[in-house]
């Protein structure tokens, strides 16, 4: 998918942040991630909270959706399926989950990046970035 104009930008991100979501209460339910099953909810309400601010801006910053184009920037890079939440190892759940933020990470940074003629949509990506990036550390820490 042509992430092409600021709503197909804020769209996807907000199904990027629904989707990841739903890997993590996926992943809740499976039992071998029991150690990792607070951790999980967390990250999983953070997310939650973030397709919130996403589709308000979406809604309140609707009048920019006609504002030049974007070039040169595709979802499918920044996708990831979520297969990987009912695998039947601890660390390899744990893993895929650090990839999709990963993944989340480096699409925030390039949205901001394409979307710095809208400060205020630029500034919440920053953040939704951040906020991604603070979870991938703890993700990452619950690996040592």
């Amino acid at each position: 998918m042509d992430l092409c104009n600021f709503g197909a930008v804020l769209t996807f991100a907000a199904e990027l942040e629904a989707g990841d979501s739903q890997f993590y209460m996926s992943a809740i339910k499976n039992p071998v991630v029991e150690k990792y099953r607070s951790t999980f909810d967390e990250v999983a309400a953070v997310l939650k909270k973030n397709e919130k601010d996403l589709l308000r801006a979406r809604r309140e910053n609707v009048t920019e959706m006609i504002l030049e184009p974007i070039h040169d920037f595709r979802a499918e890079v920044f996708c990831s399926d979520s297969s990987g939440a009912t695998e039947d190892v601890a660390e390899a759940v744990l893993e895929k989950a650090v990839e999709i933020e990963a993944k989340a990470i480096a699409f925030y940074l390039l949205a901001a990046e394409k979307m710095r003629a809208l400060p205020e949509v630029s500034r919440l990506l920053t953040k939704v970035g951040k906020s991604r990036a603070g979870n991938q550390m703890r993700l990452e820490n619950l690996a040592r």
